[in-house]
């Protein structure tokens, strides 16, 4: 399973080793969470085109989470790259007008 991480936090890619101590490749991205009128929509800027929702963001977080593990274990299997992340951070910006 892959991780996905909140607004905020540094993207990485790194290498990690399964039980079996064979290494697996972990991908990070930014995934933004939007909400609807009736429900909460999530994608990674990253790779256009991929997204899901969910009846509340902790579970458009869930299915994200399985949607790129999908995705990319996919991309893998067909040979394709794996897109880097390249989007590091997201804040939101206040101002007064």
């Amino acid at each position: 399973m892959l991780d996905v991480i909140r607004a905020g936090r540094e993207v990485t890619n790194f290498q990690i080793r399964n039980w079996k101590g064979q290494t697996m490749a972990k991908y990070r991205y930014l995934c933004v969470v939007e909400k609807g009128e009736t429900n909460y929509g999530i994608y990674a800027p990253d790779l256009p085109g991929l997204g899901t929702i969910g009846d509340t963001p902790e579970e458009a977080l869930r299915n994200m989470q399985e949607a790129l593990s999908l995705h990319l274990e996919g991309m893998l299997r067909d040979g394709d790259p794996i897109p880097p992340a390249t989007l590091v951070a997201a804040e939101f910006v206040e101002v007064d007008v």
